[in-house]
Formats: structure tokens, sequence, C-alpha cells
């Protein structure tokens, strides 16, 4: 499971001290922290009181409990805007290599290239994130060809 920015906080501060990752990606303006940790272990980390809902496709909603007022809410926005500033900025060679390894093994001649390597990526495992950028990429190798 996988949560950002404002819910990566709020799960930092009032579930469990997560270790946070800020990354900046080349399609987003601005940074991204997130946290991560297996579902299976999501039931470890509920507080007392709370029942995780699964809401959509792969989204789960934790109400935790906590009273939130106006003051209450600003206090929150400046705590959190304290955390993102906080965090230092990820810069894994390894995401790099596989990221340029990945661009060049999508360098198709053909649509019929493309075709098959929209097929061969496995959209089930990766994140948002890593979708949007396979995506930024299929689209650029589009261009050239057409």
């Amino acid at each position: 499971m996988r949560a950002y920015d404002w819910s990566a906080w709020l799960m930092c501060r009032f579930v469990h001290e997560f270790k946070a990752t800020k990354r900046q990606f080349k399609d987003i303006d601005a940074p991204v922290v997130y946290i991560g940790f297996p579902k299976t272990s999501l039931q470890k980390f509920v507080p007392d009181g709370c029942v995780p809902k699964d809401v959509e496709d792969k989204h789960t909603v934790i109400d935790l409990p906590i009273d939130v007022t106006n003051d209450v809410l600003e206090t929150m926005r400046a705590e959190y805007a304290q955390w993102v500033e906080k965090q230092p900025l990820s810069t894994s060679q390894q995401k790099e290599k596989s990221t340029s390894r990945q661009s060049e093994a999508i360098s198709p001649s053909s649509i019929s290239e493309v075709m098959h390597t929209i097929m061969s990526f496995p959209v089930e495992s990766k994140s948002p994130i890593d979708c949007m950028m396979f995506l930024a990429e299929i689209k650029a190798h589009l261009a050239r060809l057409i």
C-alpha cells in the first residue's frame, strides 16, 4: 500500500512513524512524498477504534479518531508543510539506471513494436507515477513514428 503527500503525512503523524520518500519526477513540477508498506501489514498499523474501508479498486480509507476544527486544520497544514520540507529529496541510482534501461529498451521502430511494449508493461505491479512516466515515454515514441 502507498500513501502520497497529505495522506502520507497523516499516516506518519497519527498512525506510525513510517519512512517517507520524497522524489522529484520529470513530468511533475512539485516533489512527491510517499510512504509504503505491504497491505498484509495494514491491521498492524490501524489505530484502535478505526476500521479500514476499501472504497475503490486499490484504495483504502482509514477514518482517524481526531476532531478537526478550522484552527486545528491550519496547524495541521503548517506541520505538513514543515514535514515535506524536512524530507530529503531521494535520488535513487537504481531507479535512474532502471529508467534509463527502460528508455533504451523502449525504442520501438514500428507501431506493432509499440503495441508489444505496451502489452508487456506490468501495469498491475507498478505505481501510478511509474505508469504515468511509461505512458509519457510511449506517447513520445508514437509522436516520432507518426
